[in-house]
Parts: C-alpha cells; structure tokens; sequence
C-alpha cells in the first residue's frame, strides 16, 4: 500500500515539516515567477537535495523511495509539457523539487490539483482576455505536435501566465486536504 511508503505517515512531525517546506518553496517560487517570470535555481535544486535528503534521513528508506518515485512522478508530467513549449524549465525543476520533498502520494495530489487549478486560472485569462479563437488554434498545434508552428506566434499574440501560481496554490490546497484528511488519490 502506497502510504507506509510515504514520509508522511512516518509521524506526525514528519509531516508538519514536509508540508511547511512544500509551502515555503511554493511560496518563495510564486514571488520570484509573479515579480521576474522566473523560479531560480538554487531554489528548485535546494529543494529538490533537501526533499530527498529530508526523506531519507526522517523517513528511512521507504521515504527516500517515496521521495524519488514523487520527483519522477512530477518531472514526468511537466517534461512533456516543456518540450511542446508548455511550461518554463523552472516549473518543472519545482514540481521533480516538491515531488521529491512530498513524496510521490502528495506529489500526485499537488499535480492533480495543480492542472486543475492552472486550467481553472487558464480559463479565466482567456475569457477575460476574449481569445477562445487563438487558444483552440494553439490547444490543436499543440496536440498534433507542431511545436515550430506553436512557437512562431507573435509574443504580443501569446497567452502566458506564471504557472507558480497555479503551482502554490495547488500546495497549498494539498496541504489543506492532507491535514483535514481528504487527499483525492
């Protein structure tokens, strides 16, 4: 079962500390993405040492399993993604970094939530912004693959938001969910 390998059913302070760094990196991700539309690199890479070291050392070995498989688990969703010109490399630096601080029980949760909410906050960019046309134009490029053409609009015509904040904000609900004991996978 997935859990007796994730750090936080080690001990309750375990887990206080894995979800007060997964919201202090979030939120130091968010200021940086909001203010310079970058998330550095000693952040994520700080991060990502200090999830699997943290793991390792509180949790034995099954969190630092744990630790690896979230990191995985995370970077395998948003590789793509940046690839096809998606995400910036920070994002997926900070999703292997919260992965591999949470575990791959709540990295799961916080990519859930966090496609959920970035697709929430997409969505309202585009209505308030009236670009139903161009977004369908560029969701079609995108899933037939033709990134050279995906990337050839105008950077006045792109849509782009910072996804930190979609990111935070899908930690922050996991955290939420994890302590009033209602995580979603």
């Amino acid at each position: 079962m997935l859990q007796y390998f994730s750090p936080i059913y080690a001990a309750p302070w375990v887990a206080w500390i894995v979800s007060s760094l997964i919201i202090i990196v979030s939120g130091i991700a968010l200021y940086f993405d909001l203010r310079w539309r970058i998330i550095p690199n000693w952040l994520t890479y700080g991060a990502l040492f200090t999830g699997l070291l943290l793991n390792g050392v509180l949790a034995g070995g099954g969190g630092l399993i744990s630790a690896l498989m979230g990191m995985v688990a995370a970077s395998a969703v948003f590789l793509p993604l940046f690839f096809m010109g998606g995400f910036g490399g920070g994002d997926v630096k900070l999703m292997a970094a919260l992965g591999a601080i949470g575990g791959c029980q709540l990295a799961c949760n916080i990519l859930l939530i966090t496609a959920i909410t970035g697709g929430f906050l997409g969505l309202l960019q585009v209505i308030f912004k009236g670009a139903f046309r161009q977004i369908f134009h560029r969701l079609f490029l995108l899933v037939t693959w033709q990134k050279k053409a995906l990337n050839s609009a105008a950077p006045e015509q792109q849509l782009s938001m910072p996804y930190g904040l979609a990111i935070a904000l899908g930690c922050l609900a996991t955290v939420i969910l994890q302590y009033t004991g209602n995580l979603l996978i």
